[in-house]
């Protein structure tokens, strides 16, 4: 009787300590999200984005690309880049995971590429992204 009693408790501990190492990965980590500042800084992201001026809508580009990896962050994801995150959180992101990287590529583009090629339409195009993806995994 004391035998199986053991067995008992083993098998709970064990299904715990799996539950929890799971559970850890997302809540140890975990800020609060400020939801205040994130829609402040939404706000200032779409009166960029409003603007004619391609400098002002680039710029609203790689604000919510940071956007993006701070709600990352604050729900506990790891990584060392914001690529690395986002593959965590895919399950998070759902239909809207290619979507983002399209948009992210663009973030790239504007940071990394001589000339800065990302057109006005197309900037306009990953702010719509990157909010749908704001939304989601707000």
């Amino acid at each position: 009787m004391i035998g199986v009693f053991l067995i008992i408790i083993c098998l709970i501990g064990i299904f715990s300590l799996i539950f929890i190492s799971r559970m850890s990965a997302k809540t140890i980590y975990r800020k609060r999200i400020n939801h205040q500042a994130i829609d402040s800084e939404w706000q200032k992201i779409q009166e960029a984005s409003n603007s004619k001026d391609i400098v002002k809508v680039r710029s609203a580009v790689l604000s919510a690309d940071k956007l993006v990896d701070y709600l990352l962050k604050a729900k506990g994801y790891q990584g060392k880049t914001i690529a690395e995150r986002v593959k965590k959180a895919r399950n998070e992101f759902g239909d809207l995971y290619d979507k983002f990287w399209g948009a992210h590529k663009s973030r790239n583009r504007i940071v990394h590429e001589l000339g800065n090629e990302v057109r006005y339409y197309e900037a306009q195009q990953s702010l719509k992204i990157f909010m749908q993806v704001i939304q989601r995994i707000k």
